[in-house]
Order: structure tokens, then sequence, then C-alpha cells
């Protein structure tokens, strides 16, 4: 009789199992299938981006936004003003896209045009200039380097 009850209970179990690991598979596909369509909107909306802020390719590695050219790593000779308007513009495409890719940011940016900032939270907690300040340089430069930081983060679409 025990011995009865006992294949009773385990084939209940083995339906139950069955009919639990159909449902894993049902939801694999619906996983699968979501994830596909976040993928697809992810790129829309990254295209859409490039689109918005007019991002160009001059000649790579050289870029423009909104028709601003934006300088590799050498600003000397450049216009002040007009590489301050472009790190803004840099600033404010990283947020998005980082927001898009759902990707945290390791440097807080805090983006005003051309009179964006970044700060390090990883480390001083001090905050940059991504304008050329007069006695500054260094400061500007830190700063560029932890927005390069912070591009690198957000994966390449």
């Amino acid at each position: 009789m025990e011995r009865d009850a006992a294949q009773r209970v385990l084939v209940k179990q083995r339906a139950d199992l069955d009919r639990i690991k159909s449902e894993i598979q049902a939801n694999k596909e619906v996983v699968r299938q979501t994830t596909s369509l976040v993928s697809a909107r992810r790129s829309e909306l990254l295209q859409q981006v490039q689109s918005i802020f007019q991002i160009k390719s001059i000649k790579p590695p050289l870029f423009s936004l909104s028709d601003i050219h934006l300088p590799n790593s050498d600003y000397n000779g450049h216009d002040d003003e007009q590489i301050a308007a472009a790190l803004g513009w840099t600033c404010q495409i990283v947020l998005v896209m980082a927001y898009y890719c759902d990707v945290p940011l390791v440097f807080t940016i805090n983006p005003m045009g051309s009179r964006s900032t970044i700060r390090d939270d990883v480390f001083s907690g001090q905050e940059f200039p991504l304008y050329n300040k007069k006695g500054e340089q260094q400061n500007f430069q830190r700063g560029v380097f932890f927005l390069n930081k912070s591009i690198e983060q957000v994966p390449n679409k």
C-alpha cells in the first residue's frame, strides 16, 4: 500500500516536472522574443540620436556634432568655445546613449551646453570643466579624459 502511494506521488511529481519544463521553455521563448524587440528598438533610438544630433564622420576618427567640429585629442589651435560646445553636445549624447543602453556611468556628467562638467565620483569627488578656463588646462584635460572613459562605457551599436 505504501509502495502504491509512493508511486502515485512519484508519477504526480514527474508530471509536475514535465509541466514546469514546458513552462520554462515557453518563458525562454518569450524572453528571447522580448530581448530581440528591445534590441531592435534600442538600435532605432540610437539611430535617431545620430540624426537628432547630426553626428557626422568627417574622416575617422574625426566627427562633427550639429555641424560643430570636434578635434580628436589635440585642441591646440582650435577655438575654445567651439570645443566647449562640441564637448557639451558630446555630454548630452553620452547621457542619452547610456540611458537607452541601460549603462550606469562611472563619472557623473552635468550637461550644460558649452559649460558642461564631469565629476570624478571614483577617486576625488572633484568636478572638472569640459571647457577651457584660463589657468585650469590640467583640470580641462582630466575632464576630457573622464568623458572619454564614459564614452568607452557605452556600447558601440
